[in-house]
């Protein structure tokens, strides 16, 4: 899979992300912005994803790239 920016103007992140997730055998996400609500909504998905990263970072930090 490609590295993407998504931004929910165009596709809706989550829609992307379940689309992608039905096959994958791992899953990492970077993201300021990701919450547990993020998660829920992910989560029909996530158990038949092997290996599963999260990195969340300071939402303030955004700025700064």
């Amino acid at each position: 899979m490609r590295n993407h920016v998504l931004d929910n103007r165009d596709l809706k992140v989550v829609d992307y992300l379940r689309a992608h997730l039905v096959d994958a055998q791992q899953f990492s996400i970077v993201s300021a912005y990701f919450s547990i609500y993020g998660y829920d909504l992910l989560a029909g998905v996530l158990p038949s994803v092997g290996d599963t990263r999260f990195l969340i970072g300071d939402p303030s930090s955004v700025d700064d790239l």
